[in-house]
């Protein structure tokens, strides 16, 4: 073989090798972004057996913004969500705990739905998300992080939010 055939074959391999770890590497992403929100539904169950002790369940509508992730910025930044939850409240022990899950639509339509549990924290509630699935160009995304809420006034709070995601076909 000659030494330009195989400069040309190493330069062909090395070229391939190159945007195959390019591709992986943009493939993950660290997502920081943050939902302001307020809660358009809130039903209580009292628990009797402390005063003020409830059982609820709510959905809460907001708008996202992307802090930090090229890619979520593009797909994300400006989204609607609408956040459905079940949650248990305690004055007396001044503790909270909740699942439910969210849904996140953007401009095209393409919805991303996730998972999260959480409990009281530090300042407000904090937990766990977990990405379930998405439509459209959102097929086959996977994802996971976590996140702290804080009431702000009656019904409207903001929630930041860390991921680590993985993009479909980007």
């Amino acid at each position: 073989m000659s030494r330009s055939k195989l400069f040309a074959l190493i330069a062909l391999i090395t070229f391939a090798l190159g945007v195959a770890l390019v591709a992986d590497a943009l493939a993950g992403e660290k997502v920081k972004g943050r939902k302001v929100d307020y809660t358009v539904k809130f039903q209580t169950v009292d628990i009797p057996d402390q005063q003020g002790h409830i059982l609820y369940v709510y959905e809460m509508k907001g708008i996202t913004t992307i802090f930090e992730g090229p890619q979520a910025k593009k797909l994300w930044d400006g989204n609607s969500v609408m956040t459905w939850g079940i949650a248990e409240s305690n004055p007396q022990t001044k503790q909270w705990s909740g699942r439910g899950y969210n849904e996140r639509v953007d401009r095209d339509g393409d919805k991303v739905y996730t998972s999260w549990q959480g409990q009281s924290g530090k300042e407000g509630s904090e937990g766990t998300v977990t990405v379930i699935k998405g439509t459209g160009k959102y097929e086959g995304i996977k994802g996971e992080g976590t996140w702290s809420s804080h009431v702000v006034a009656p019904n409207q709070g903001y929630t930041d939010f860390e991921y680590d995601m993985e993009w479909p076909g980007r």
